[in-house]
């Protein structure tokens, strides 16, 4: 997908809003066309000695009118791209973190907890970031179109040198685009591997401790740091860089409009009024012209992180990334999504045939592995440290995609274990228990409705419990047989 259509499905999204958004910047930025008018006749009515107490005070008060109603469009139009800005990043968010929760959870997430988050939050950012730069675009454009009609019909060669700036800043983009892209790319992974290393070291604390890395821990992190230090730098130098030179292009284009129009001003050919009219029109049409170039590199960068992001959506086309689904952010999320309890079946056996399973980074794994497990039997499977153990139990329950095979309820081959395989059919204790930093009630419900029942049983397996104790994210404040 094309970094344009993206960022067009993200502005289709609560597309009455954002239509709304384009029509008040379009509003915020025709703003200074009128009291551009308005400094042309009171300019023209002085040089023609015209000019009387009345005529002043209109022009006065039209200015001072049309400058309230200019402050209640900006706060109105930042009110709502606000809103839509939130919606954006919000959506892309959902997509991802559904796509996270859809995929086999022991092959969920692509990089390191810590780099998925970088591509949430940052990348996330910079996206709504350009959608919300398309508005400015926009509406400067509409400035810039009828501000050179305007300036046309007094001076067309004067009003195409106004405009000359844009075709060099144009061109300036074109030219770097790819080196753009590179610094981006390269500042983002920087990011990512620091981040990514954060959390891993965040998990393991004791076994750094253990070990006494300390210092060979923080060495390495320093090294991360270093690199995304490089990377970063040249990331924002460039940009700043080429940000400098949209600038100075600007100003050149003002000095080339000054000179034209003084010669023209001398000759008469232009009047005080006009005059006026263009150097006021020029601040604008120059931040017109700095924008586009902004907005220019800002795609480009935009560009890297879709990519970025669509790399979670595994397997996904890229629309999933940027399909419209709801937030549910001014309305009560709906309790009646809540799966109802499953009812129990009947368990007569649970046949595994030929179960197959390569991890995609070695040729480690399961293969051909046949068992039968019935009612009453206690079934043990050992092995080695990486003989595949965890391995064939996660394919089994569909926690990985096993790439051959069958697994069979009562003789009936299942199609998708990991939705079907869970409780109250199965139950399932991870080698390491993975709680989050609530109360133990909170970790037992993970959102569901309080069923006191469900509750007090699972507290009470968890012996020497009180029912607000504290369940940490690994288990770090429980022992092992509470925690599981």
């Amino acid at each position: 997908m094309s970094t344009a259509r993206f960022l067009l499905n993200l502005a289709g999204y609560w597309r009455g809003l954002y239509l709304l958004n384009c029509l008040l910047w379009s509003l915020v930025y025709l703003g200074p066309i009128l009291p551009g008018l308005i400094l042309r006749e009171f300019f023209n009515s002085l040089e023609a000695n015209t000019a009387t107490a009345q005529t002043v005070l209109v022009l006065l008060a039209m200015f001072l009118a049309i400058g309230a109603g200019r402050v209640v469009t900006i706060y109105t139009a930042i009110y709502a791209a606000m809103l839509h800005r939130f919606g954006t990043s919000g959506l892309l968010r959902r997509n991802m973190f559904a796509r996270i929760l859809h995929l086999p959870a022991a092959r969920a997430l692509p990089e390191s907890a810590g780099e998925v988050i970088s591509r949430f939050r940052d990348d996330g950012l910079y996206a709504e970031n350009a959608v919300d730069w398309m508005l400015d675009v926009l509406g400067s454009t509409v400035f810039a179109v009828v501000g050179f009609v305007i300036l046309a019909t007094i001076d067309l060669q004067l009003t195409l040198a106004v405009f000359l700036p844009l075709l060099a800043i144009i061109g300036v983009s074109r030219l770097v685009s790819s080196r753009v892209e590179t610094y981006r790319q390269a500042s983002r992974d920087a990011t990512e591997g620091v981040t990514g290393a954060l959390g891993e070291i965040f998990g393991a604390v004791q076994a750094i401790q253990l070990n006494r890395a300390e210092e060979r821990v923080i060495g390495y992190l320093r090294g991360l740091n270093a690199v995304r230090l490089r990377a970063m730098v040249k990331d924002r130098v460039f940009s700043q860089m080429l940000r400098a030179v949209y600038q100075n292009t600007v100003s050149l284009g003002t000095g080339l409009v000054l000179l034209l129009a003084a010669g023209d001003l001398r000759s008469g050919e232009l009047t005080v009024g006009d005059f006026a009219l263009f150097i006021y029109y020029l601040a604008f049409v120059t931040d017109f012209v700095h924008q586009v170039g902004r907005f220019m590199t800002i795609n480009q960068q935009t560009g890297v992180s879709a990519e970025r992001m669509q790399r979670i959506m595994q397997g996904q086309p890229p629309e999933a990334l940027v399909s419209h689904m709801p937030l549910y952010l001014r309305d009560d999320f709906d309790a009646g999504v809540f799966a109802e309890p499953r009812e129990r079946l009947p368990l007569q056996s649970i046949e595994v045939e030929k179960l197959t399973y390569v991890h995609p980074a070695s040729s480690g794994g399961i293969h051909d592995v046949s068992l039968s497990l019935t009612p009453g039997t206690l079934t043990v499977i050992t092995g080695r440290i990486g003989s595949g153990k965890t391995t064939l139990l996660r394919s089994m329950l569909g926690l990985l995609p096993a790439t051959a095979g069958a697994v069979k309820w009562n003789g009936r081959p299942i199609a998708d274990p990991a939705e079907f395989l869970v409780s109250p059919l199965v139950a399932y204790v991870p080698q390491v228990p993975t709680l989050f930093s609530f109360s133990v009630v909170e970790n037992i419900l993970l959102g569901l409705p309080d069923e006191t029942e469900l509750v007090e049983s699972s507290v009470q397996a968890a012996v020497c419990l009180s029912m607000t104790s504290p369940a940490s994210r690994r288990a770090s404040r429980l022992s092992l047989g509470p925690g599981e």
